[in-house]
């Protein structure tokens, strides 16, 4: 159960209430929290107790090492056991409780002989069937990406899967031979090699017709644009995400999520979002340009602004992007074909609005098309309305209020198409996501303002003033 799968709490007619629930469990007290999200019960012990807005709040730290503030009089909780009396070990019980406590403490590895199935659970997650090596198919088990200490099992496992590979899936995983967990994680993507040049033809792609133009208005106050961006913008976005933001993707606490966590993106460029940028940080007016290009051309096509980007864009199915805009910040994102993305709202909350540009191999997409910026009111949406599901492909763009709108990816293809692959040569990616926001940290930091500046637009090409095809 990782930290970020909460989704929150509600009430519940599972659990019948007890006479504890009107004066809440003692400090030291052994409760089991219900959480609607997953399904389950979680076990805790009670640690602090707070009043907040005239309610009183339990903290609770869980078995599993999390630790959560809960209103327990609007949840579904069971009491367990009274608060344990404060008793001195004898010397003997002492000692044993060292050598109990120690051999809890070491980590037991098995190792895996090779992966059977993938799935993902209900959460968002990325799961594999395992046979461990010395144990019979009765044992096999799903394990979240998170628990493999090596990714290679994984990486095996998707390379025997690809069709263009079927005739080398001989390897590790089809002899039997065992695999063992050697890395902690995997490692940064290295820098690209592949041609930086904008104005030459990217490697591996064939002078082909670019597609129509297509804006198509999705639920919940959502669109996505099609055939936009022809292959040398697609190429110099990528550039400028991974040259411009190498020496930039620290973004300090955010990067427990996603670089330093198993099974997540890394962030290739970071850009106004989580911290103003450094003073000898150039800002990607490429990309900050070519998504107002963007959104210019998709209200062009016959998109309408909204009064303030919110009202019945965020319940109902008109689009209402706010009429007077800005854009501040950058978010580049890096994709291996085993990450995902877990449920989410943005932390921009109402100024959440954002162009989210696709490059490399098409990400199976989901949003629950109502507003829901709080984990409760999510879980609520969640058991009202199934959620919109977008397969984005290379060039498609989405305009979408992350802020309110609880959003995930699912997973990627395996194959990103030929022209991002010759591109990305040389590295582990498979997907390139960029996400440029109305929301900054340093609100000043506008496109205007920095044209204004002086800075210049470092496009290769401009989009066309055309509108869409339909």
């Amino acid at each position: 159960r990782a930290p970020f799968g909460k989704t929150g709490l509600c009430r519940t007619p599972t659990a019948k209430p007890t006479a504890a629930m009107s004066d809440g469990p003692s400090l030291g007290g052994r409760v089991r929290i219900y959480w609607p999200s997953e399904k389950r019960w979680f076990r805790g012990e009670v640690k602090l107790r707070r009043m907040k807005r005239g309610c009183a709040e339990h903290r609770v730290d869980y078995d599993d090492g999390d630790s959560r503030w809960h209103n327990l009089e609007s949840e579904a909780w069971l009491h367990l056991a009274q608060p344990r009396q404060t008793i001195t070990p004898s010397p003997q019980q002492y000692q044993k409780r060292r050598r109990r406590r120690r051999q809890e403490d070491e980590p037991v590895l098995f190792v895996v002989e090779r992966i059977m199935e993938a799935r993902t659970s209900d959460g968002g997650a990325r799961e594999f069937l395992v046979r461990w090596a010395g144990y019979s198919a009765e044992h096999d088990s799903w394990e979240p990406s998170c628990s493999f200490l090596d990714r290679a099992p994984i990486e095996a496992f998707e390379a025997a899967r690809r069709p263009t590979l079927s005739s080398r899936a001989g390897g590790a995983a089809a002899n039997g031979t065992a695999v063992t967990h050697v890395a902690a994680q995997a490692p940064p993507c290295p820098l690209p090699v592949g041609p930086l040049d904008a104005s030459a033809p990217p490697a591996g792609s064939a002078a082909m017709p670019e597609p129509a133009r297509r804006v198509e208005l999705l639920p919940g106050g959502a669109a996505k644009l099609s055939g936009f961006l022809s292959e040398r913008l697609k190429q110099n976005l990528y550039d400028t995400a991974l040259i411009s933001g190498w020496d930039f993707r620290d973004a300090g606490r955010a990067n427990l999520r996603y670089t330093g966590a198993q099974g997540r993106p890394d962030i290739l460029l970071e850009w106004n979002y989580y911290q103003a940028p450094e003073q000898h940080q150039p800002p990607p007016m490429a990309l900050l340009s070519t998504a107002a290009e963007l959104i210019d051309a998709a209200l062009r096509g016959g998109l309408q602004e909204g009064a303030d980007g919110e009202g019945e864009g965020a319940e109902g199915g008109a689009f209402c992007f706010p009429r007077e805009w800005a854009l501040r910040s950058v978010l580049g994102l890096g994709y291996r074909a085993s990450d995902d993305m877990a449920w989410h709202t943005d932390m921009a909350g109402e100024e959440g609005w954002l162009c989210s540009i696709s490059l490399g191999a098409t990400a199976r997409f989901e949003y629950l098309p109502a507003a829901a910026p709080s984990a409760r009111r999510r879980c609520v949406v969640q058991n009202e309305q199934p959620p919109v599901k977008v397969d984005l492909e290379c060039g498609d763009v989405l305009l979408l209020q992350g802020g309110l709108l609880p959003h995930r990816i699912v997973g990627c293809t395996r194959e990103p198409p030929p022209f991002f692959a010759g591109i990305s040569a040389g590295t582990a990616l498979c997907r390139v996501n960029i996400q440029v926001r109305l929301w900054g940290h340093d609100p000043s930091l506008s496109l205007g303002s920095l044209l204004e500046d002086g800075f210049q637009d470092e496009r290769s090409e401009r989009i066309s003033a055309e509108g869409p095809g339909s």
